[in-house]
């Protein structure tokens, strides 16, 4: 599983997570050289976590760039900064908690798979050598 190392890297479906972008646009990224990324030795992208936010702040829309705002009855007021921030590092750190959960999902889900091949290919011969035992056994 690819967890964000103690340099501050993440893999590409952290960054998409934390970006809020599809995983085509931040390969494109990558890709277009808008965005520099490493490759791990299982051959994942790993994306530097400054680097990550340089992209996103130099990849704003209009409406992310005003600060949102909370309702309250007839009027209007913006929610103070630090709730803000607050609330992102948790959905950030929940994000980051389900995406790697979804990678070691992924990981397991191979290694059932490669397993099941296995046992298929046991039973393969299994059977077959079963089988030319009991022409042995019936052609004395």
């Amino acid at each position: 599983m690819n967890k964000p190392s103690k340099t501050g890297t993440v893999t590409v479906g952290q960054a998409v997570k934390l970006s809020g972008r599809s995983r085509s646009v931040v390969f494109r990224a990558i890709k277009n050289g808008q965005m520099s990324a490493t490759k791990n030795d299982k051959g994942h992208h790993l994306i530097d976590r400054s680097e990550l936010t340089r992209w996103i702040d130099a990849n704003r829309t209009p409406d992310q760039e005003q600060a949102p705002e909370q309702t309250s009855g007839l009027t209007t007021k913006p929610i103070e900064q630090p709730k803000i921030n607050a609330v992102d590092a948790i959905v950030k750190a929940k994000d980051e908690t389900i995406s790697q959960q979804a990678e070691r999902i992924d990981e397991l889900k191979e290694l059932l798979e490669r397993e099941q091949g296995r046992g298929d290919r046991l039973e393969a011969r299994l059977l077959s050598d079963q089988r030319s035992w009991f022409k042995r056994l019936f052609s004395s």
